[in-house]
């Protein structure tokens, strides 16, 4: 999955990263969009990979790779913290995705 992010606040913390990072566990909580038809649980998800290309301060470029059921959205803005971590937490900034783009399913 490759997304486009983008932050409220100048994000130096975001660099080139070439290499993929090693694999990351998050706690997620049913996303509040999908509530009304899921039940309400915290689920084990992975990050297998996580790679990023910095475009300023203020966007960057993320490609994941993740376990089946993660909800990517929730991922990078955390949901009200119902995701952790996520990439907002990571960052210590609001952040949000203005586009996602599914490269494959394995």
């Amino acid at each position: 999955t490759t997304t486009t992010v983008g932050t409220t606040a100048t994000a130096p913390k975001v660099t080139d990263s070439p290499k993929r990072k090693p694999h990351l566990e998050i706690q997620q909580k049913t996303p509040f969009r999908v509530l009304h038809r899921r039940a309400t649980a915290t689920r084990t998800k992975h990050i297998l990979s996580l790679r990023t290309n910095r475009i300023n301060d203020h966007w960057f470029r993320l490609h994941l790779s993740t376990t089946a059921g993660t909800y990517v959205k929730e991922f990078v803005h955390g949901d009200c913290g119902r995701t952790m971590p996520s990439i907002s937490s990571l960052l210590g900034c609001k952040t949000d995705i203005v586009e996602l783009d599914c490269e494959g399913v394995a």
